[in-house]
């Protein structure tokens, strides 16, 4: 296959969400941020911090905030790297105009017909597409495929660094939640833990459920990607709930001090940044409701609808009064001298 130019490459990074596509953009910024590593990198400032975890200078804070920074800054530069190759491996061998945009209710992948058929995939409603060259079936690779995809792709090799990939962006995810949940126990429970007694209670918290959701659905790959989507969907949903204290605190000098608040040209684009949060999750939280009520008009009686949007209507209530609580009591705090 040829290689992409860099034009393309560039031109593919501006982001372009339809309605077949938003799912999958909200779950990818939840599976990027993920809201326990903001707490996390809080947490961070406060262990480079040499004065104990009580009150700080603001010299010791600029020099904590700085080296994070660096740190923040190496780790997701080379995560956007990474990221990048594998978007534009898999655009370059299995994204075709048929599956993308004409195959069903949402963007699929071209992959090899023999490959389609010994997965499963392939039926008499597959729509047949081509890319480089060659014929294919639309099909929904997902994480469970995707090896054997590479592989019929790009060689054996590739299977095998797929499944490495996926291991250590899995110990990323275990060791980053653990850690979180780590800090706060002892930041906002003050349970106060021997250091094994604290990791083994963190860690079974995170493993056990993952472990039981793994063995029930052993074997159901499609279900399996679903809930997977699904959990990064729901972190972008509970983004606002770690970005509202974040910004709000820090934007506070009552809080922090004299000289470490944010710079307003920073709090203006962090308030930006949690309103695109907020229209991202409203945007999809409005298209998941009317797919709901497509599927209650067409599947169930007159008081299908009702059936659909009382329950959305609870939850949107609790969701809401939840985040203005939350900024009541954070507004608060802030005021507080």
């Amino acid at each position: 296959a040829d290689v992409p130019r860099g034009d393309e490459l560039a031109e593919g990074m501006i982001p372009n969400v339809s309605h077949r596509t938003a799912e999958s953009a909200v779950a990818t910024l939840g599976a990027i941020v993920m809201p326990h590593n903001l707490y996390l990198h809080s947490a961070l400032v406060l262990a480079n911090n040499n004065s104990g975890g009580r009150v700080r200078s603001p010299r010791k804070i600029r020099e904590a905030n700085k080296y994070c920074m660096l740190d923040a800054a190496l780790s997701l530069s080379l995560c956007f790297l990474v990221n990048a190759a594998v978007v534009s491996c898999f655009s370059q061998n299995f994204y075709s105009t048929e599956c993308a945009f004409e195959a069903g209710d949402r963007a699929l992948a071209c992959v090899d017909g023999v490959l389609a058929k010994d997965g499963g995939g392939m039926d008499d409603d597959s729509v047949i597409c081509s890319i480089q060259g060659e014929l294919g079936v639309c099909m929904d690779i997902g994480l469970h495929g995707a090896g054997d995809a590479l592989s019929s792709s790009i060689g054996s090799a590739a299977k095998y660094i797929w499944a490495v990939g996926l291991l250590a962006a899995s110990q990323s995810c275990v060791i980053t939640g653990t850690y979180a949940g780590q800090f706060l126990l002892d930041g906002f429970w003050n349970v106060s833990l021997p250091p094994v007694v604290r990791s083994a209670f963190t860690r079974f918290g995170a493993l056990v459920p993952a472990t039981l959701v793994a063995y029930y659905y052993a074997g159901q790959a499609r279900k399996e990607d679903v809930i997977d989507q699904w959990m990064n969907m729901l972190q972008s949903v509970l983004l606002p709930f770690a970005l509202l204290p974040l910004i709000m605190l820090t934007d506070s000098e009552a809080v922090m001090g004299a000289g470490t608040v944010n710079s307003r040209a920073l709090s203006l684009l962090c308030w930006a940044v949690i309103a695109v949060v907020f229209c991202a999750n409203g945007y999809l939280a409005s298209q998941m409701v009317t797919e709901w009520l497509d599927a209650a008009r067409s599947d169930l009686a007159a008081s299908g609808e009702l059936r659909v949007l009382l329950p959305v209507a609870l939850l949107g209530m609790v969701y809401f009064f939840s985040l203005w609580g939350l900024a009541r009591v954070l507004g608060a705090c802030t005021r507080r001298e």
